[in-house]
């Protein structure tokens, strides 16, 4: 990858959602092979209330916490009150443990706070009995759980096992052991320093506010500021300075994770399908990681990567808007069909009712397409918003460019939860350079016409119960 490429990608993680790494305890009740607290030099020590209240003010808008760290989080005597706050204030809060003091009680209290994804560490040596009794005390939380099986190249995968778990609805995920950039055992790997995307994505707050540069400087030797002294945004500029490079400390070239390439990986191969992007990239409204679109993808199934960019997006299903006659020209083959549902919602571009063609007859056909989209296919809307639940889906919404149908689509569901008119262009026009606004706005204003987006709606067919749960689930609150 060229210099130019690499900057593009790090400077698009950067603006994009932010994730957390909240560390608010050094303690932990555990001796983990895995883990190099015997290299830690920092006392043990617990975020202060006051401390956590700045790192709640500090925070920016769209973000998502993680409590882990060097320390057990549920240790911790106001875990329940810091999830809480964070919850209210609108931030994704999830929380990763070893599993120690989990109890069935105290799975009810964090999810009552406010937590919404739970992540138990398994350590595959010796720790597999220990999953009973996890999936034990789950009860119904199941979907918002997932176990982190730790392994090192000795181990066979436990595809038995892994089938169970997915079969009972928890996410399963691998993470191999590493280096620790030397902290866990020195083997004095110095090989290709790869781009590290995780640095322009996540970052790690330690107990005393400190910004450290990764997790894996683990006594906090290249740290980039606090967040008592430097606001979000001058900590995201510092960061802007280390755009192009490939080593941001000199803990990287002894760094073996290649799981901290990932995130430059699949931005550089999901940009190579033309207008791929999380809707949430651009609007304000939307809660990130639910609603994709795209260009078509079946253009780029039979690439190694394919599978990998589905799978690291989570998307379970596609809503293909190509007519039969269109989708025949590159279709789906069956091995793609077993990694998402493809649901084939029609919107087809070569028709537009008689009744829109004479009513408009001085527009363009584009323009007529736009409004025949609004006017004529309610039946779409409403399979649309039946067949999919925000609540359970990630979904991606593509046609053959990504750009007028799906551009049509994805309006709809930027109006529903209250996205401005300048926010919806601003993200139809990132598109493609060829994407007209007076095509949109004729569009925009059919759904004006019918009194607004709810009314469309109700138009539609869809009933108010199945409105509001799409909105629930889609919109991201403020607090």
């Amino acid at each position: 990858m060229d210099k130019n490429k690499l900057i593009e990608i790090q400077r698009n993680l950067l603006k994009g959602n932010q994730l957390f790494d909240l560390e608010i305890t050094t303690r932990c009740n555990k001796q983990c092979y895995c883990c190099p607290r015997q290299n830690f030099q920092r006392k043990n020590r617990d975020m202060s209330i006051e401390t956590f209240e700045k790192v709640c003010d500090w925070l920016p808008h769209n973000c998502n916490v993680f409590f882990a760290g060097y320390g057990e989080p549920l240790l911790h005597n106001n875990i329940l009150l810091f999830i809480n706050k964070l919850s209210m204030k609108g931030v994704g809060v999830s929380l990763l443990t070893n599993g120690k003091l989990l109890t069935a009680e105290i799975i009810k209290q964090v999810f009552g706070a406010g937590l919404e994804r739970l992540q138990i560490s398994i350590l595959l040596r010796d720790e597999v009995a220990d999953i009973a009794k996890y999936v034990a005390m789950c009860g119904d939380t199941n979907g918002k759980i997932r176990f982190n099986l730790i392994y090192d190249d000795s181990m066979l995968v436990p595809f038995a096992l892994i089938d169970e778990l997915q079969s009972k609805g928890f996410e399963v995920f691998f993470k191999q052991i590493h280096n620790r950039a030397n902290e866990l055992y020195e083997d004095n790997y110095q090989g290709k320093i790869l781009s590290c995307g995780t640095f322009f994505i996540n970052s790690y707050i330690d107990t005393n506010g400190s910004l450290q540069v990764c997790s894996n400087d683990i006594n906090g030797l290249n740290n980039l500021g606090n967040i008592k002294e430097m606001s979000f945004e001058g900590f995201r500029e510092k960061k802007e300075m280390f755009l192009g490079n490939k080593e941001i400390a000199s803990i990287c070239k002894y760094c073996n994770d290649r799981f901290r390439v990932k995130h430059i990986r699949n931005m550089a191969r999901s940009e190579l399908i033309r207008n791929f992007r999380d809707v949430a990239k651009i609007t304000h409204n939307i809660k990130k990681g639910i609603v994709y679109r795209s260009s078509l993808l079946s253009d780029f199934q039979s690439a190694r990567w394919f599978s990998d960019c589905i799978k690291h997006y989570k998307i379970n299903k596609v809503v293909d808007v190509r007519p039969a006659d269109e989708y025949s020209e590159s279709p789906y083959a069956d091995e793609t069909l077993q990694l998402f549902e493809h649901l084939n919602l029609v919107i087809d571009p070569h028709y537009i009712v008689e009744e829109v063609r004479q009513k408009y007859e001085t527009e363009s056909p584009m323009m007529q397409l736009y409004r025949h989209i609004a006017l004529a296919h309610r039946i779409f809307f409403k399979s649309l918003f039946e067949q999919i639940d925000p609540e359970k889906d990630i979904f991606l919404i593509h046609c053959h460019a990504g750009k007028d149908r799906t551009g049509c689509v994805i309006a709809i569901i930027e109006l529903l939860v209250g996205e401005s008119q300048e926010t919806i262009r601003q993200d139809y026009l990132e598109s493609e350079a060829d994407t007209d606004l007076e095509n949109l706005n004729a569009f925009l204003e059919i759904i004006e016409q019918e009194g607004g987006i709810e009314k469309f709606l109700l138009n539609c067919g869809i009933n108010k119960e199945r409105i509001n749960h799409w909105k629930q689930h889609l919109k991201y609150e403020k607090h």
